[in-house]
């Protein structure tokens, strides 16, 4: 199991275009209970998604975007990153 965040590519950049958002942390509320069982089980299915899928040369899953309507593409490594995120942070 991975414990490691992805980094923010804009992490110290005085042009990050994500810095008019705030800080995240000021507006999120603590995972209920329930949430975070979810996002628990959530990061067990992603290890055994991975553990069968990987060996098959399949390095990540594609999520129906429900903004823009397309398929993205997100490799194993950002999936639990961001999973351990919204579960560290509570936010995604």
């Amino acid at each position: 199991m991975h414990d490691d965040a992805p980094l923010d590519p804009f992490a110290g950049d005085p042009e990050d275009p994500a810095a008019s958002l705030g800080d995240p942390g000021d507006e999120s509320a603590p995972l209920s209970v329930t949430e975070r069982e979810d996002v628990l089980a959530d990061l067990a299915d992603l290890e055994v998604f991975r553990a069968l899928l990987e060996p098959l040369g399949v390095r990540g899953l594609t999520v129906d975007c429900g903004d823009c309507g397309k398929l993205h593409y997100i490799d194993w490594d950002l999936l639990h990153g961001n999973l351990r995120h919204l579960l560290d942070e509570g936010l995604p």
